[in-house]
């Protein structure tokens, strides 16, 4: 992100031995919320009572302490993964330029949040969030070698300036971390980055210590999630397919293959929700433990003639509605045209041949519904 040669760089050294994995693990703390959003007070007011906190945040490379004080705790309520920041600015000063997401949030007052929720110790997920609430999310496999913006968490982040500096609440959907539910420890970095005031130069800070630099997967640190976090829920396997536009009854619809296998130690009835553009399509059915099912989910476009983003696939308990077990996403960018000629001159043909003369043609181009001509 910050440079092709760090890039490279962090792929080169992830197998070169430094590693943390066997530190004791951070505890992350249990919060109750009672299906409720988790706020910036009330995560605050668990962490005080019975958080873990690091605070030993120190320069990447040199390994230096810094002097701006960083505070970090991590907490669950079952549903999100929470990271809990308190940063300490002195000046009072903060610099937020970032305000769009998917932006370079990295170059203001922000926390970087690195995390590996399975056994794939070569890819890792990135989420930046600066002190706007501006967040930014990457996907990467490989030990950094291949990143993607199509990866799209749905993370929030809450923010506030204090009389000391700045916190934040940082949540990231269990079902979004890509969880291997046969591992209970999970390994992660944090980054506080300070951009350059007048006379200073830009800062970061790290936890764990970072003597390779960022984005340094052997060098994450484990936390431990608490006995109560199900991660049997998250025991999803989705896989997706080849994506295209086909003709429905109805109109244009897209199509995406999806291979969807149970791990979560139970038979589930499950629906799958698609979203394309503005679109929607859901589909349901039962898949038994340690099954795999391959499914078409299906969309109608409607007169969207220009979709962008993402297609997202979204797995829930009906006995739990709204609660999302995992989702898929997968870069679209379709660009087609839901229109046909309709030929008035010759009447008696609805084509003309290539090998035919035809002396005269008028036409019409009409929208998908058929009905409304196009100007």
């Amino acid at each position: 992100m910050r440079s092709s040669f760090l890039s490279f760089f962090t792929a080169l050294i992830v197998s070169a031995g430094f590693a943390v994995a066997d530190a004791p693990p951070l505890s992350v703390t249990w919060v109750e919320t009672g299906g409720s959003p988790l706020s910036l007070d009330a995560a605050l007011a668990a962490a005080e009572k019975e958080g873990a906190w690091v605070r030993d945040f120190v320069a990447p490379f040199s390994l230096e302490p810094t002097p701006y004080p960083t505070e970090a705790c991590f907490l669950t309520d079952g549903n999100a993964l929470h990271l809990l920041v308190k940063a300490g600015e002195p000046s009072g000063e903060l610099v937020a330029k970032v305000t769009e997401r998917n932006g370079p949030a990295f170059r203001d007052d922000s926390i970087e949040f690195f995390i590996r929720a399975n056994k794939d110790e070569a890819s890792y997920l990135q989420v930046i969030s600066n002190v706007i609430g501006a967040v930014q999310e990457r996907a990467y496999a490989q030990g950094g070698f291949v990143t993607t913006r199509d990866w799209r968490g749905n993370t929030s982040a809450q923010t506030r300036k204090t009389t000391t500096g700045w916190e934040m609440l940082l949540s990231i959907p269990h079902a979004s971390l890509k969880i291997d539910p046969d591992i209970s420890r999970w390994y992660v970095q944090i980054a506080r980055n300070r951009p350059a005031r007048t006379g200073k130069v830009y800062e970061t800070a790290t936890w764990p210590a970072a003597p390779r630099g960022l984005q340094t997967p052997s060098t994450f640190g484990p936390i431990e999630l608490p006995a109560r976090f199900e991660r049997a829920r998250y025991g999803w396997t989705v896989t997706p397919g080849e994506s295209f536009i086909s003709r429905g009854k109805s109109g244009f619809e897209l199509e995406r293959k999806l291979k969807i296998t149970n791990q979560t130690g139970r038979y589930r009835t499950i629906e799958v929700r698609s979203v394309a553009g503005e679109a929607s399509g859901s589909l349901g059915f039962g898949l038994a433990d340690g099954t795999t099912r391959e499914v078409t989910s299906k969309v109608p476009l409607g007169k969207q003639s220009r979709v962008r983003g993402m297609v997202e696939h979204f797995i829930v308990q009906p006995d739990a509605p709204g609660e999302t077990l995992a989702y898929s996403n997968a870069a679209l960018d379709l660009d087609y045209s839901p229109a046909r000629i309709v030929l008035d001159v010759p009447g008696y043909r609805s084509a003309i041949f290539e090998s035919q003369k035809v002396s005269a043609v008028e036409a019409r181009l009409l929208q998908q519904d058929l009905q409304t001509p196009i100007s």
